[in-house]
């Protein structure tokens, strides 16, 4: 039983490593596209209800919400500073497993800026080289174009709009048989008047023989 439960130990131990940043690692984990890192105003923090209450100014890497007030639960301050409220502090996070880092710098340029008090001879100074090499915000900037080409492969391809036949109207053939009727009444009153032509002719003619 004994074996069992140490067993249950280790496996459990394990996990809880393999689910937080080791310190050491920091300066690289924060090359991941989850990683923050910005430089923020301290508004409060409470050491005895480990809470700190900050407001990003400055991104440098990752999805940071610049003006939005924000509390961690668990911080951490390097390099033996002494934190003031209102200052601007440069700050690193991973993830909900390990804590908010916070740094006092000699200023937000991140070209010269200098991690003060003992960090910068730790491996903490990683930080700082990569920062003036600009190494996060080459990772920033790549993050950002795997997310544009992630949106536009998933842009829906426009669909062809395909015009609508106009139908072709076949003219009817007009009905001449109005003009076939017009034109028959204008030849039998023709007719009639060369009849009535005729009898008055004639008669005319028949009055002169009896005169005779």
């Amino acid at each position: 039983m004994s074996k069992l439960i140490c067993a249950i130990v280790m496996v459990g131990i394990i996990f809880l490593l393999g689910t937080n940043v080791l310190a050491g690692d920091v300066p690289e984990s924060l090359f991941e596209d989850k990683a923050l890192l910005f430089f923020g105003e301290l508004i409060s923090y409470d050491e005895h209800a480990l809470s700190i209450t900050i407001t990003p100014t400055l991104k440098i890497k990752g999805d940071v919400e610049i003006g939005i007030e924000q509390t961690y639960f668990i911080y951490e301050f390097i390099g033996n500073i002494s934190p003031v409220e209102g200052e601007i502090f440069l700050m690193a996070y991973y993830d909900a497993n390990n804590p908010l880092y916070v740094f006092r710098t000699t200023t937000t340029d991140t070209e010269t800026l200098v991690i003060e008090g003992n960090a910068r001879d730790t491996m903490w100074g990683s930080i700082q080289a990569y920062l003036n090499a600009g190494v996060y915000e080459q990772k920033e900037a790549e993050r950002l174009s795997r997310i544009n080409e992630t949106a536009s492969s998933q842009e829906p391809t426009p669909t062809p709009i395909i015009p609508t036949p106009v139908p072709v109207l076949t003219p009817e053939p007009i009905n001449d048989s109005s003009q076939d009727i017009t034109n028959y009444w204008s030849y039998a009153l023709i007719l009639a008047v060369i009849a009535v032509g005729i009898v008055i002719f004639l008669r005319k003619k028949q009055i002169n023989l009896f005169q005779l």
